[in-house]
């Protein structure tokens, strides 16, 4: 597993996410969900290598970002508010952005997740 400073989580499926095994996903900090990212280990490191991650995060980056991303710690990520997937929190500028630690952030995105998952029932 991979983090990002954005809130995102990079994992390789081993049977967890369905039969594509082997094949990274990605926890989109923007919809709470475990999205497909269609190539393998590999290939995803290739992808990073020729520039894929600027057209990847194109929608995600703020105007400081680059900036702001020098002041985190490797073991932290950002907590944006509002939330990126709330309509709210589409406008990245307007956001708050606070380092935070990546477990802490990972536990309360969960507990969304379960939250939602009660509600659904």
């Amino acid at each position: 597993m991979a983090d990002d400073a954005a809130g995102g989580l990079f994992a390789v499926n081993y049977g967890s996410f369905g039969t594509d095994k082997e094949n990274i996903y990605y926890f989109s900090p923007r919809s709470l969900q475990w999205e497909a990212f269609g190539i393998n280990y590999e290939d995803f490191i290739w992808f990073c290598f020729i520039g894929g991650l600027e057209k990847f995060y194109s929608g995600i980056r703020w105007t400081s970002w680059r900036k702001d991303v020098q002041s985190v710690n490797a073991d932290e990520v950002f907590h944006i508010m509002p939330s990126l997937w709330s309509v709210e929190g589409k406008d990245f500028e307007k956001s708050i952005k606070k380092p935070v630690p990546a477990d802490e952030e990972y536990v309360y995105k969960l507990s969304l997740l379960k939250a939602a998952d009660k509600n659904d029932h």
